[in-house]
């Protein structure tokens, strides 16, 4: 993320600039860069979705097994998945 964000974005500039680039290598380093910046937006929002699903079990001091699935009263009770089941259109 770092490299691509940090580091591309002045690589991509100094390609536009180089007069010896043909317009398909300026095309695709635009291209890498806008994919690049669109799966970091991605990774961000899921960090955040897990960071906030995380947050809810501890507060409701519901702890993650690593070998057993969560039983779906644990499941009913965090909002967070229910949210991820309905895509956030609330069912009455």
């Amino acid at each position: 993320m770092i490299g691509r964000a940090v580091l591309g974005i002045p690589v991509l500039f100094r390609t536009w600039a180089c007069n010896s680039n043909t317009l398909i290598v300026k095309f695709m380093g635009t291209g890498l860069i806008a994919q690049s910046l669109y799966f970091m937006y991605t990774m961000i929002a899921i960090l955040k979705s897990r960071a906030n699903e995380y947050a809810e079990r501890k507060m409701k001091n519901i702890k993650m097994k690593w070998f057993t699935a969560l039983t779906k009263e644990e499941i009913a009770k965090i909002d967070a998945y229910n949210k991820k089941k309905t895509n956030g259109v609330k069912i009455p």
